[in-house]
């Protein structure tokens, strides 16, 4: 997947759930390719997190996941689920900050 073998840290931004399947791709990549993933969804990137292999992905701590509470409440996706971090876009900030490089879907 990843063709830099030096790439060691990745941030996730995740801003629509077109893109779900590229999504689950990096998450089961990131196992086999060594990289440390943290994961942000916001505006209708929450969305995916209605698909249950991604969300049986991030229950397994695949990756270290942040999902802003805002976009949850407009994209009106009901109750918070368990086991899921609710922020804000600080720790989507953080995420950036901590990451070798950073891929926005």
């Amino acid at each position: 997947m990843v063709a830099n073998a030096s790439l060691k840290k990745l941030a996730l931004l995740v801003t629509s759930d077109r893109y779900l399947d590229t999504v689950k791709g990096v998450f089961a990549q990131t196992g086999k390719e060594n990289i440390e993933l943290a994961c942000f969804l916001t505006g209708g990137g929450v969305r995916a997190l209605r698909d249950p292999d991604l969300l049986a992905m991030v229950r397994r701590g695949v990756a270290c996941v942040g999902v802003c509470e805002l976009s949850w409440e407009r994209e009106h996706m009901g109750e918070r689920l368990e086991d899921i971090a609710y922020g804000s876009q600080y720790q989507n900030s953080q995420f950036v900050a901590w990451a070798d490089k950073v891929l926005v879907l």
